[in-house]
Formats: C-alpha cells, sequence, structure tokens
C-alpha cells in the first residue's frame, strides 16, 4: 500500500510544525529562514525542527521517512524546501 499523502497534507504538516513551535501562526511555506528574514533562525536551530516533523509526518506502516534527515532542514532556505523534499520522498507530486 502507498502513502496516502497529498502535497496539501504535508504542507499543512510541516507549517504547523513551524507554527507551533515558533508560536506565529503567519507563517506558510515562502516563510524564509536566516537573520532579517521572517523566520530569524541559524543553521543549528534548523536541524533541531527535523524531530517533531518526522514525528508529525511518519504514520506506519506506509508513510516512514527513511531519507529524511535534520541535514535537509538545515540546508533548506524556506519551509517549501521541507515540505519539497518530503513530498520528493514520498513521490508525491
Amino acid at each position: 500500500m502507498a502513502c496516502g499523502y497529498t502535497r496539501d497534507d504535508i504542507e499543512e504538516i510541516v507549517v504547523n510544525v513551524y507554527s507551533g513551535i515558533l508560536k506565529d501562526p503567519s507563517l506558510t511555506k515562502d516563510s524564509r529562514f536566516g537573520m532579517g528574514n521572517e523566520i530569524p533562525i541559524d543553521d543549528n536551530a534548523k536541524r533541531l525542527f527535523f524531530f517533531p516533523i518526522e514525528k508529525s509526518v511518519d504514520r506506519v506502516p506506509d508513510c516512514i521517512l527513511k531519507k529524511f534527515s535534520p541535514d535537509v532542514c538545515q540546508k533548506a532556505k524556506t519551509i517549501g524546501d521541507v515540505i519539497d523534499a518530503i513530498c520528493k520522498e514520498f513521490k508525491i507530486k
């Protein structure tokens, strides 16, 4: 059986993780990381979002992230980059 998530599902989950932790309901997939941007956190802090995102996305037995890692979160320039990485892993267009 294949993972039943849609791109919209992943976007909602990931944006909600960032919004909830940062207590900022205005965040969207286009919100940018870095000082002077909507999410003013450094690369090390971005890595920490891996764990709550993974926990929120993983759904046994068919939707388990295997390639997604703290490095993906660290390298992301926007929330959308994280969404894209998850969708790519799950082969969601």
